[in-house]
């Protein structure tokens, strides 16, 4: 998995109050009252995008309250298990999971559109359930008092359609770099831990031939982006 280039890199932030504040001055730049502000953040598998989102979603509900921010994740979007069986070779799809043929793409910018820009009604979002290992519909709520909307997930930047869409929609895009030595550990613990192999071997073909090929695709296929937040 490559570092981001010299030319790059725009502009660098890493504790979680530099970038609570940057979601902030995001939004007083570009709020309005018929459209939410939309920040993507995007990284390879293990980057830490989702505790990432998760601290800025704590920070800003506490000094603004639960409805003014919410979290939307890419996994939502995975094809289930069933929808990969009948669109694709189903042993290649599962082996090849969290690739980017495997998601409903224009699933998810269809909802991109609806959360930018109609605040008239509450907006149901899928969530992804680890447990059973596919998407759970219509398990989030986002209410018309949303202000911000946080998109985490890691194909959101993507240069081809339908993908690139969703960068069209972002007021800001962000990137999250780890290094990858680190995100192989954390993945094959992850892998084990969330039950999908038991056996370490298994973890660690995964992880190689699955993941960091999907983490080194993201960086040489993406936009430039907004920031880049390395952990």
């Amino acid at each position: 998995m490559v570092p981001p280039s010299a030319e790059y890199q725009p502009m660098k932030a890493s504790t979680d109050g530099e970038l609570i504040e940057r979601v902030l001055d995001c939004y007083y730049l570009n709020r309005n009252p018929n459209t939410r502000v939309l920040i993507t953040i995007a990284g390879g598998p293990g980057s830490g995008k989702t505790t990432i989102t998760s601290a800025l979603l704590k920070g800003i509900s506490s000094r603004f309250g639960p409805d003014f921010a919410v979290v939307i994740s890419q996994d939502g979007f995975h094809y289930s298990r069933s929808e990969l069986a009948l669109l694709f070779d189903y042993h290649e799809a599962m082996r090849r999971r969290g690739a980017p043929y495997t998601f409903n793409s224009q699933k998810l910018v269809e909802l991109v559109k609806q959360l930018k820009c109609d605040r008239s009604k509450p907006i149901h979002a899928p969530t992804f359930d680890h447990k059973d290992k596919d998407p759970v519909e219509d398990s989030l709520i986002v209410n018309p008092s949303c202000e911000i909307v946080l998109l985490e997930g890691n194909y959101l930047h993507l240069e081809e359609q339908p993908w690139s869409e969703i960068a069209t929609l972002s007021d800001e895009k962000w990137l999250v770099y780890t290094d990858p030595l680190q995100v192989r550990q954390r993945l094959i613990k992850r892998h084990i831990e969330a039950g999908i192999t038991d056996k370490l071997e298994d973890a660690v073909k995964r992880v190689d031939s699955n993941d960091m090929v999907n983490g080194d695709y993201i960086l040489s296929h993406s936009l430039k982006p907004d920031l880049i937040i390395e952990r």
